[in-house]
Protein backbone atom coordinates (compact mmCIF):
# COMPACT_ATOMS: atom_id res chain seq x y z
CA UNK A 1 0.00 0.00 0.00
CA UNK A 2 1.56 3.46 -1.09
CA UNK A 3 2.08 6.38 1.46
CA UNK A 4 -1.45 8.03 0.49
CA UNK A 5 -3.48 5.40 0.21
CA UNK A 6 -2.36 5.00 3.97
CA UNK A 7 -2.74 8.32 4.93
CA UNK A 8 -6.68 8.22 3.20
CA UNK A 9 -7.44 4.88 5.11
CA UNK A 10 -6.05 6.11 8.63
CA UNK A 11 -8.19 9.52 7.79
CA UNK A 12 -10.96 7.64 6.98
CA UNK A 13 -10.89 5.54 10.04
CA UNK A 14 -10.40 8.63 12.41
CA UNK A 15 -13.33 9.77 10.54
CA UNK A 16 -15.37 6.90 11.38
CA UNK A 17 -14.30 6.28 15.19
CA UNK A 18 -17.24 8.64 16.36
CA UNK A 19 -19.90 6.76 14.89
CA UNK A 20 -18.73 3.26 16.35
CA UNK A 21 -20.80 3.66 19.72
CA UNK A 22 -23.68 4.40 18.02
CA UNK A 23 -23.07 2.10 15.13
CA UNK A 24 -22.44 -0.73 18.28
CA UNK A 25 -25.25 0.11 20.21
CA UNK A 26 -27.52 -0.54 17.03
CA UNK A 27 -26.36 -3.54 17.21
CA UNK A 28 -27.91 -4.37 19.80
CA UNK A 29 -31.07 -2.88 19.54
CA UNK A 30 -33.42 -5.06 16.91
CA UNK A 31 -35.50 -2.87 14.68
CA UNK A 32 -38.65 -5.32 14.12
CA UNK A 33 -39.98 -8.50 15.46
CA UNK A 34 -38.75 -10.98 13.21
CA UNK A 35 -35.15 -9.41 13.85
CA UNK A 36 -35.75 -10.50 17.96
CA UNK A 37 -36.44 -13.58 17.22
CA UNK A 38 -33.92 -14.04 15.03
CA UNK A 39 -31.50 -12.56 17.83
CA UNK A 40 -32.98 -14.30 20.45
CA UNK A 41 -31.69 -17.66 19.28
CA UNK A 42 -28.22 -16.18 18.98
CA UNK A 43 -28.92 -14.98 22.60
CA UNK A 44 -29.73 -18.65 23.39
CA UNK A 45 -26.18 -20.22 21.91
CA UNK A 46 -24.68 -17.87 23.72
CA UNK A 47 -25.95 -17.77 26.41
CA UNK A 48 -25.53 -21.63 26.79
CA UNK A 49 -21.66 -20.97 26.11
CA UNK A 50 -21.68 -18.37 28.53
CA UNK A 51 -22.80 -20.75 31.35
CA UNK A 52 -20.22 -23.33 30.16
CA UNK A 53 -17.57 -20.64 30.63
CA UNK A 54 -18.80 -19.91 34.25
CA UNK A 55 -17.75 -23.52 35.09
CA UNK A 56 -14.71 -23.42 32.81
CA UNK A 57 -12.85 -21.04 33.33
CA UNK A 58 -12.98 -20.85 37.12
CA UNK A 59 -11.18 -23.98 36.51
CA UNK A 60 -8.54 -23.66 34.09
CA UNK A 61 -7.68 -20.51 35.60
CA UNK A 62 -6.45 -22.17 39.01
CA UNK A 63 -4.88 -24.85 36.00
CA UNK A 64 -2.90 -22.14 34.86
CA UNK A 65 -1.47 -20.28 38.15
CA UNK A 66 -0.59 -23.80 39.39
CA UNK A 67 1.28 -24.13 35.95
CA UNK A 68 3.10 -20.85 36.13
CA UNK A 69 4.56 -21.36 39.63
CA UNK A 70 6.88 -23.90 38.02
CA UNK A 71 8.60 -21.39 36.10
CA UNK A 72 9.46 -19.84 39.28
CA UNK A 73 6.60 -17.24 39.29
CA UNK A 74 4.96 -17.00 42.87
CA UNK A 75 1.20 -16.37 43.28
CA UNK A 76 1.20 -12.64 43.95
CA UNK A 77 -1.83 -10.91 45.32
CA UNK A 78 -2.84 -9.05 42.03
CA UNK A 79 -3.42 -12.69 40.64
CA UNK A 80 -5.31 -13.41 43.73
CA UNK A 81 -7.16 -10.73 43.14
CA UNK A 82 -8.19 -11.10 39.36
CA UNK A 83 -8.77 -14.83 40.53
CA UNK A 84 -11.14 -13.85 43.06
CA UNK A 85 -12.85 -11.48 40.63
CA UNK A 86 -13.22 -13.86 37.90
CA UNK A 87 -15.18 -16.38 40.48
CA UNK A 88 -17.17 -13.81 41.34
CA UNK A 89 -17.94 -12.54 38.14
CA UNK A 90 -19.04 -16.53 37.42
CA UNK A 91 -21.38 -16.63 40.15
CA UNK A 92 -22.97 -13.35 39.09
CA UNK A 93 -23.91 -14.68 35.47
CA UNK A 94 -24.97 -17.51 36.93
CA UNK A 95 -27.44 -15.79 38.89
CA UNK A 96 -28.53 -13.23 36.50
CA UNK A 97 -29.09 -16.28 33.70
CA UNK A 98 -30.78 -18.45 36.27
CA UNK A 99 -33.53 -15.93 37.89
CA UNK A 100 -37.04 -16.26 36.39
CA UNK A 101 -38.27 -12.77 34.80
CA UNK A 102 -41.66 -12.15 33.93
CA UNK A 103 -42.38 -12.43 29.96
CA UNK A 104 -43.09 -9.24 28.18
CA UNK A 105 -45.16 -9.24 25.42
CA UNK A 106 -42.73 -6.37 23.94
CA UNK A 107 -40.39 -8.98 21.93
CA UNK A 108 -38.45 -6.18 20.52
CA UNK A 109 -37.73 -4.43 24.19
CA UNK A 110 -37.10 -7.52 25.72
CA UNK A 111 -34.15 -8.72 23.27
CA UNK A 112 -32.46 -5.16 23.56
CA UNK A 113 -32.67 -5.81 27.48
CA UNK A 114 -31.14 -9.20 27.12
CA UNK A 115 -28.65 -8.52 24.31
CA UNK A 116 -27.25 -5.44 26.56
CA UNK A 117 -26.88 -7.41 29.43
CA UNK A 118 -25.43 -10.81 27.18
CA UNK A 119 -22.96 -8.33 25.97
CA UNK A 120 -21.95 -6.97 29.50
CA UNK A 121 -21.35 -10.52 30.57
CA UNK A 122 -19.01 -11.56 27.75
CA UNK A 123 -17.45 -8.23 28.14
CA UNK A 124 -16.78 -8.74 31.60
CA UNK A 125 -15.71 -12.32 31.73
CA UNK A 126 -13.75 -11.57 28.87
CA UNK A 127 -11.76 -8.47 30.82
CA UNK A 128 -11.27 -10.59 33.49
CA UNK A 129 -10.01 -13.13 32.31
CA UNK A 130 -7.29 -11.40 30.72
CA UNK A 131 -6.69 -9.27 33.48
CA UNK A 132 -6.15 -12.42 35.55
CA UNK A 133 -3.78 -13.73 32.35
CA UNK A 134 -1.61 -10.64 32.33
CA UNK A 135 -1.10 -10.75 36.42
CA UNK A 136 0.98 -13.75 35.07
CA UNK A 137 3.05 -12.23 32.79
CA UNK A 138 7.02 -12.14 34.01
CA UNK A 139 9.07 -9.78 31.35
CA UNK A 140 12.33 -11.92 32.47
CA UNK A 141 11.26 -15.54 31.81
CA UNK A 142 11.14 -16.06 28.01
CA UNK A 143 9.11 -19.11 28.64
CA UNK A 144 6.26 -17.10 30.34
CA UNK A 145 5.76 -14.34 28.04
CA UNK A 146 5.23 -16.81 25.25
CA UNK A 147 3.26 -19.07 27.95
CA UNK A 148 0.95 -15.83 27.77
CA UNK A 149 0.84 -15.21 24.49
CA UNK A 150 -0.59 -18.51 23.44
CA UNK A 151 -2.93 -18.68 26.08
CA UNK A 152 -4.35 -15.04 25.03
CA UNK A 153 -4.27 -16.35 21.50
CA UNK A 154 -6.07 -19.64 22.31
CA UNK A 155 -8.52 -17.12 24.61
CA UNK A 156 -9.18 -15.25 21.33
CA UNK A 157 -10.20 -17.82 19.32
CA UNK A 158 -11.82 -20.06 21.34
CA UNK A 159 -14.17 -17.13 22.75
CA UNK A 160 -14.39 -15.38 19.86
CA UNK A 161 -16.00 -18.65 18.33
CA UNK A 162 -18.47 -19.13 20.72
CA UNK A 163 -19.68 -15.82 20.94
CA UNK A 164 -19.91 -15.55 17.25
CA UNK A 165 -23.72 -15.77 17.09
CA UNK A 166 -23.82 -12.68 18.61
CA UNK A 167 -21.74 -9.54 17.04
CA UNK A 168 -21.23 -6.97 19.88
CA UNK A 169 -20.35 -10.15 22.00
CA UNK A 170 -18.25 -11.43 19.51
CA UNK A 171 -16.82 -8.09 18.85
CA UNK A 172 -16.60 -7.73 23.12
CA UNK A 173 -14.07 -10.51 23.13
CA UNK A 174 -12.38 -9.87 19.74
CA UNK A 175 -10.98 -6.18 20.75
CA UNK A 176 -10.54 -7.26 24.46
CA UNK A 177 -8.14 -9.93 23.99
CA UNK A 178 -6.41 -8.53 20.50
CA UNK A 179 -5.48 -5.32 22.89
CA UNK A 180 -4.16 -7.21 25.49
CA UNK A 181 -2.45 -9.84 22.83
CA UNK A 182 -0.70 -6.97 21.07
CA UNK A 183 0.35 -5.38 24.61
CA UNK A 184 1.88 -8.60 25.63
CA UNK A 185 3.81 -9.15 22.11
CA UNK A 186 4.94 -5.33 22.26
CA UNK A 187 6.49 -5.78 25.78
CA UNK A 188 8.57 -8.68 24.15
CA UNK A 189 12.54 -8.41 23.13
CA UNK A 190 13.09 -6.51 19.64
CA UNK A 191 13.31 -9.86 17.62
CA UNK A 192 10.05 -11.79 19.22
CA UNK A 193 8.30 -8.32 18.35
CA UNK A 194 9.98 -8.52 14.88
CA UNK A 195 8.53 -12.16 14.59
CA UNK A 196 5.30 -12.20 16.48
CA UNK A 197 3.63 -9.04 15.62
CA UNK A 198 2.81 -10.09 12.02
CA UNK A 199 2.27 -13.34 12.95
CA UNK A 200 -0.19 -12.33 15.69
CA UNK A 201 -2.04 -9.73 13.13
CA UNK A 202 -2.55 -12.10 11.16
CA UNK A 203 -4.23 -14.03 13.12
CA UNK A 204 -6.81 -11.46 14.93
CA UNK A 205 -7.48 -10.97 11.19
CA UNK A 206 -8.57 -14.36 10.45
CA UNK A 207 -9.87 -14.90 13.64
CA UNK A 208 -12.44 -12.17 13.21
CA UNK A 209 -13.03 -12.87 9.70
CA UNK A 210 -14.07 -16.42 10.71
CA UNK A 211 -16.45 -14.99 13.55
CA UNK A 212 -17.61 -12.55 11.31
CA UNK A 213 -18.89 -15.72 8.57
CA UNK A 214 -20.32 -17.72 11.34
CA UNK A 215 -22.27 -15.12 12.21
CA UNK A 216 -23.44 -14.39 8.71
CA UNK A 217 -24.19 -18.06 8.01
CA UNK A 218 -25.75 -17.98 11.48
CA UNK A 219 -28.38 -15.26 10.76
CA UNK A 220 -29.04 -16.57 7.17
CA UNK A 221 -29.57 -19.95 8.21
CA UNK A 222 -32.55 -18.61 10.89
CA UNK A 223 -33.96 -16.17 8.47
CA UNK A 224 -34.68 -18.76 5.60
CA UNK A 225 -35.82 -20.75 8.62
CA UNK A 226 -38.47 -17.87 9.46
CA UNK A 227 -39.53 -17.91 6.08
CA UNK A 228 -39.63 -21.58 5.90
CA UNK A 229 -41.81 -21.34 8.78
CA UNK A 230 -43.82 -18.56 7.71
CA UNK A 231 -44.71 -20.38 4.11
CA UNK A 232 -45.66 -23.43 6.24
CA UNK A 233 -47.81 -21.60 8.49
CA UNK A 234 -49.25 -19.62 5.65
CA UNK A 235 -50.19 -23.11 3.44
CA UNK A 236 -51.81 -24.62 6.47
CA UNK A 237 -53.89 -21.42 7.16
CA UNK A 238 -55.09 -21.60 3.41
CA UNK A 239 -55.04 -25.33 3.22
CA UNK A 240 -57.45 -24.81 6.64
CA UNK A 241 -59.70 -21.61 4.65
CA UNK A 242 -59.81 -24.00 1.47
CA UNK A 243 -61.15 -27.02 3.37
CA UNK A 244 -63.43 -24.54 5.25
CA UNK A 245 -64.74 -23.24 1.93
CA UNK A 246 -65.40 -26.92 0.56
CA UNK A 247 -67.22 -27.60 3.81
CA UNK A 248 -69.64 -24.49 3.15
CA UNK A 249 -70.07 -25.09 -0.92
CA UNK A 250 -70.68 -29.19 0.16
CA UNK A 251 -73.05 -27.87 2.23
CA UNK A 252 -74.71 -25.17 0.65
CA UNK A 253 -74.86 -28.10 -2.56
CA UNK A 254 -76.44 -30.80 0.03
CA UNK A 255 -79.03 -27.96 1.00
CA UNK A 256 -80.06 -27.14 -2.16
CA UNK A 257 -80.46 -30.81 -3.27
CA UNK A 258 -82.23 -31.47 -0.62
CA UNK A 259 -84.93 -28.34 -0.96
CA UNK A 260 -85.30 -29.20 -4.66
CA UNK A 261 -85.91 -32.93 -4.18
CA UNK A 262 -88.37 -31.97 -1.37
CA UNK A 263 -89.81 -29.59 -3.35
CA UNK A 264 -90.96 -32.29 -5.76
CA UNK A 265 -94.98 -32.17 -4.56
CA UNK A 266 -94.80 -28.79 -4.27
CA UNK A 267 -94.06 -28.34 -7.99
CA UNK A 268 -95.59 -30.67 -10.03
CA UNK A 269 -98.91 -30.84 -8.72
CA UNK A 270 -100.22 -27.66 -10.32
CA UNK A 271 -98.21 -28.14 -13.00
CA UNK A 272 -99.81 -31.82 -13.21
CA UNK A 273 -103.44 -30.15 -13.00
CA UNK A 274 -102.33 -27.38 -15.58
CA UNK A 275 -101.34 -30.08 -18.20
CA UNK A 276 -104.59 -31.57 -17.56
CA UNK A 277 -107.17 -29.19 -17.68
CA UNK A 278 -105.21 -27.86 -20.84
CA UNK A 279 -105.72 -31.44 -22.59
CA UNK A 280 -109.54 -30.99 -21.12
CA UNK A 281 -110.02 -28.00 -22.98
CA UNK A 282 -107.92 -28.63 -26.01
CA UNK A 283 -109.98 -31.70 -26.50
CA UNK A 284 -113.47 -30.18 -25.58
CA UNK A 285 -114.56 -32.84 -23.61
CA UNK A 286 -117.13 -30.82 -22.23
CA UNK A 287 -118.12 -29.02 -25.23
CA UNK A 288 -116.92 -26.52 -27.59
CA UNK A 289 -115.18 -23.81 -26.42
CA UNK A 290 -116.45 -21.17 -28.76
CA UNK A 291 -113.84 -19.57 -30.88
CA UNK A 292 -111.08 -22.02 -32.69
CA UNK A 293 -108.09 -20.22 -31.11
CA UNK A 294 -108.92 -20.86 -27.43
CA UNK A 295 -108.37 -24.50 -28.94
CA UNK A 296 -104.44 -23.68 -30.66
CA UNK A 297 -103.95 -21.96 -27.19
CA UNK A 298 -105.34 -24.59 -24.90
CA UNK A 299 -102.70 -26.59 -27.18
CA UNK A 300 -99.87 -24.32 -26.92
CA UNK A 301 -100.17 -24.63 -23.07
CA UNK A 302 -100.35 -28.20 -22.75
CA UNK A 303 -97.46 -28.61 -25.09
CA UNK A 304 -95.67 -25.85 -22.82
CA UNK A 305 -96.53 -27.13 -19.73
CA UNK A 306 -94.94 -30.87 -20.60
CA UNK A 307 -91.90 -29.54 -21.62
CA UNK A 308 -91.40 -27.54 -18.35
CA UNK A 309 -93.00 -30.70 -16.22
CA UNK A 310 -90.07 -32.64 -18.20
CA UNK A 311 -87.49 -29.84 -17.38
CA UNK A 312 -88.72 -29.67 -13.41
CA UNK A 313 -88.10 -33.89 -13.59
CA UNK A 314 -84.96 -33.37 -14.59
CA UNK A 315 -83.63 -31.03 -11.68
CA UNK A 316 -85.51 -32.63 -9.16
CA UNK A 317 -84.01 -35.89 -10.55
CA UNK A 318 -81.09 -34.85 -10.46
CA UNK A 319 -81.23 -33.25 -6.85
CA UNK A 320 -82.00 -36.41 -5.30
CA UNK A 321 -78.80 -38.18 -7.21
CA UNK A 322 -76.90 -35.47 -5.56
CA UNK A 323 -78.91 -35.36 -2.17
CA UNK A 324 -79.00 -39.18 -2.12
CA UNK A 325 -82.63 -39.55 -1.88
CA UNK A 326 -82.89 -41.81 -5.16
CA UNK A 327 -83.96 -45.13 -4.15
CA UNK A 328 -83.69 -47.82 -7.17
CA UNK A 329 -86.08 -50.70 -7.43
CA UNK A 330 -83.96 -53.40 -9.40
CA UNK A 331 -86.21 -56.23 -11.38
CA UNK A 332 -85.77 -58.49 -14.52
CA UNK A 333 -86.68 -56.87 -17.57
CA UNK A 334 -86.71 -57.28 -21.48
CA UNK A 335 -84.45 -54.80 -22.76
CA UNK A 336 -85.79 -54.95 -26.31
CA UNK A 337 -89.00 -54.10 -25.02
CA UNK A 338 -88.02 -51.10 -23.18
CA UNK A 339 -85.74 -49.85 -26.25
CA UNK A 340 -88.49 -50.19 -28.42
CA UNK A 341 -90.79 -48.13 -26.29
CA UNK A 342 -88.05 -45.74 -25.93
CA UNK A 343 -88.02 -45.40 -29.92
CA UNK A 344 -91.80 -45.37 -30.14
CA UNK A 345 -91.97 -42.46 -27.92
CA UNK A 346 -89.09 -40.50 -29.79
CA UNK A 347 -89.82 -41.94 -33.49
CA UNK A 348 -92.73 -38.46 -33.63
CA UNK A 349 -89.93 -36.02 -32.86
CA UNK A 350 -87.67 -37.79 -34.67
CA UNK A 351 -89.50 -37.65 -38.23
CA UNK A 352 -90.93 -34.12 -37.28
CA UNK A 353 -86.83 -33.41 -38.08
CA UNK A 354 -86.60 -36.06 -41.16
CA UNK A 355 -83.90 -37.46 -38.81
CA UNK A 356 -83.93 -41.79 -39.24
CA UNK A 357 -84.50 -43.49 -36.01
CA UNK A 358 -83.31 -47.48 -35.86
CA UNK A 359 -82.23 -49.95 -34.06
CA UNK A 360 -79.70 -52.64 -34.16
CA UNK A 361 -80.13 -55.28 -31.23
CA UNK A 362 -78.57 -58.93 -30.47
CA UNK A 363 -79.64 -61.64 -28.43
CA UNK A 364 -79.63 -60.20 -25.15
CA UNK A 365 -80.44 -61.60 -21.77
CA UNK A 366 -82.56 -60.07 -19.49
CA UNK A 367 -81.00 -57.26 -17.53
CA UNK A 368 -81.59 -57.03 -14.00
CA UNK A 369 -82.09 -53.38 -13.26
CA UNK A 370 -84.11 -50.49 -12.47
CA UNK A 371 -86.49 -49.75 -15.12
CA UNK A 372 -87.45 -46.72 -14.96
CA UNK A 373 -83.75 -45.55 -14.70
CA UNK A 374 -83.34 -47.35 -17.77
CA UNK A 375 -85.56 -45.63 -20.26
CA UNK A 376 -84.50 -42.17 -18.68
CA UNK A 377 -80.66 -43.19 -19.70
CA UNK A 378 -82.10 -44.09 -23.11
CA UNK A 379 -84.54 -41.64 -23.91
CA UNK A 380 -82.09 -38.62 -22.95
CA UNK A 381 -79.45 -40.32 -24.82
CA UNK A 382 -82.35 -40.81 -28.13
CA UNK A 383 -83.46 -36.97 -27.07
CA UNK A 384 -79.82 -35.53 -27.42
CA UNK A 385 -79.01 -37.45 -31.12
CA UNK A 386 -82.43 -36.43 -32.58
CA UNK A 387 -81.86 -32.64 -31.54
CA UNK A 388 -77.89 -32.82 -32.86
CA UNK A 389 -78.62 -34.42 -36.38
CA UNK A 390 -79.61 -32.77 -38.98
CA UNK A 391 -82.42 -33.24 -41.53
CA UNK A 392 -81.53 -36.25 -43.29
CA UNK A 393 -79.69 -37.82 -40.87
CA UNK A 394 -79.57 -41.06 -39.10
CA UNK A 395 -79.63 -42.45 -35.39
CA UNK A 396 -78.38 -45.94 -34.44
CA UNK A 397 -79.65 -47.55 -30.80
CA UNK A 398 -77.84 -50.16 -30.17
CA UNK A 399 -77.64 -52.89 -27.15
CA UNK A 400 -75.40 -56.05 -27.01
CA UNK A 401 -74.22 -58.40 -24.10
CA UNK A 402 -70.16 -58.49 -22.83
CA UNK A 403 -69.46 -61.02 -20.93
CA UNK A 404 -70.95 -59.43 -17.50
CA UNK A 405 -71.74 -56.30 -18.45
CA UNK A 406 -74.55 -54.97 -20.63
CA UNK A 407 -73.77 -51.85 -22.99
CA UNK A 408 -75.97 -49.55 -24.39
CA UNK A 409 -74.48 -47.51 -27.50
CA UNK A 410 -76.34 -44.63 -29.59
CA UNK A 411 -74.75 -43.43 -32.88
CA UNK A 412 -75.86 -40.16 -34.78
CA UNK A 413 -74.07 -38.67 -37.57
CA UNK A 414 -74.91 -35.28 -36.68
CA UNK A 415 -73.05 -32.36 -36.01
CA UNK A 416 -70.19 -33.63 -33.49
CA UNK A 417 -68.56 -32.35 -30.52
CA UNK A 418 -65.39 -30.29 -30.49
CA UNK A 419 -62.75 -31.76 -28.28
CA UNK A 420 -62.45 -29.15 -26.29
CA UNK A 421 -66.01 -29.46 -24.67
CA UNK A 422 -65.87 -33.38 -24.47
CA UNK A 423 -64.54 -33.06 -20.84
CA UNK A 424 -67.08 -30.75 -19.73
CA UNK A 425 -70.01 -32.71 -21.16
CA UNK A 426 -71.55 -34.95 -18.52
CA UNK A 427 -71.28 -32.30 -15.58
CA UNK A 428 -74.59 -30.97 -14.50
CA UNK A 429 -76.05 -27.48 -16.57
CA UNK A 430 -73.47 -28.07 -18.72
CA UNK A 431 -74.23 -27.13 -22.50
CA UNK A 432 -72.39 -26.62 -25.92
CA UNK A 433 -72.91 -24.78 -28.91
CA UNK A 434 -72.84 -26.76 -32.52
CA UNK A 435 -71.10 -26.07 -35.56
CA UNK A 436 -73.50 -23.23 -36.38
CA UNK A 437 -73.05 -21.78 -33.13
CA UNK A 438 -76.46 -22.44 -31.85
CA UNK A 439 -77.35 -23.38 -28.34
CA UNK A 440 -80.24 -25.68 -28.17
CA UNK A 441 -83.05 -25.45 -25.45
CA UNK A 442 -82.90 -27.58 -22.43
CA UNK A 443 -80.99 -27.45 -18.95
CA UNK A 444 -77.95 -29.12 -19.47
CA UNK A 445 -79.02 -32.29 -17.04
CA UNK A 446 -79.70 -35.02 -20.22
CA UNK A 447 -76.10 -36.14 -19.84
CA UNK A 448 -75.39 -35.45 -16.52
CA UNK A 449 -78.39 -37.52 -15.26
CA UNK A 450 -77.18 -40.46 -17.80
CA UNK A 451 -73.68 -40.33 -16.21
CA UNK A 452 -74.91 -40.26 -12.58
CA UNK A 453 -77.88 -42.92 -13.42
CA UNK A 454 -75.16 -45.40 -14.26
CA UNK A 455 -73.16 -44.80 -11.63
CA UNK A 456 -75.86 -45.48 -9.36
CA UNK A 457 -75.84 -48.98 -11.30
CA UNK A 458 -72.23 -49.18 -10.80
CA UNK A 459 -72.23 -48.42 -14.40
CA UNK A 460 -70.60 -45.97 -16.87
CA UNK A 461 -70.92 -43.38 -19.64
CA UNK A 462 -68.41 -42.77 -22.21
CA UNK A 463 -68.27 -40.22 -24.82
CA UNK A 464 -66.71 -40.33 -28.47
CA UNK A 465 -67.21 -37.87 -31.06
CA UNK A 466 -65.86 -35.65 -34.05
CA UNK A 467 -67.29 -32.17 -35.48
CA UNK A 468 -69.26 -32.64 -38.83
CA UNK A 469 -69.12 -36.48 -38.09
CA UNK A 470 -70.80 -37.57 -35.49
CA UNK A 471 -71.49 -38.73 -31.84
CA UNK A 472 -71.41 -41.97 -29.83
CA UNK A 473 -72.47 -42.35 -26.57
CA UNK A 474 -71.79 -45.65 -24.12
CA UNK A 475 -73.24 -46.36 -21.52
CA UNK A 476 -72.28 -49.91 -19.68
CA UNK A 477 -74.63 -51.45 -17.09
CA UNK A 478 -73.49 -54.66 -15.19
CA UNK A 479 -76.39 -56.78 -15.58
CA UNK A 480 -76.51 -57.49 -11.65
CA UNK A 481 -74.99 -54.65 -10.35
CA UNK A 482 -78.77 -52.88 -9.19
CA UNK A 483 -78.75 -55.18 -6.51
CA UNK A 484 -75.75 -53.38 -4.99
CA UNK A 485 -76.86 -50.06 -5.85
CA UNK A 486 -79.96 -50.53 -4.24
CA UNK A 487 -79.10 -51.76 -1.06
Amino acid sequence: MSMPSALRALQRFFQAAPRLPAAFAQLLDPPTPADARIMEQQLDSVQANIRRLDWALPLVGATVMFTVQAYGIPMVPAMAAWFGALVLNCMLNEYLLTRRTAPSEDIVAHVKRRSRTIAGMALALTGIWCGLVLSMYHSDIPANRMFVVLILACTLGSLSTMFAMHKPAAMSVIVVTSVCLIVVMCLNTFSGRFTLLPIGSIYILLVTNQVRGMHGRFQNTKRLEQERESLIAGLREANIKSLAAEERATAANKAKSEFLANMSHELRTPLNAVIGFSEIMREQMFGTLGHSRYREYSGLIHNAGKHLLGLINDVLDMSKIEAGKLELHPEHFDLKTVIGECVDLMGERAASTNVELVTDISDVPLLFADRRAVSQILLNLISNAVKFTLPGGRVCVRANADGSFMRLTVEDDGVGIAARDLPRLGNPFVQVHNQAGILHAGTGLGLALVRALAEKHNGSMRIESEEAVGTIVTVELPLRAAMSAAA
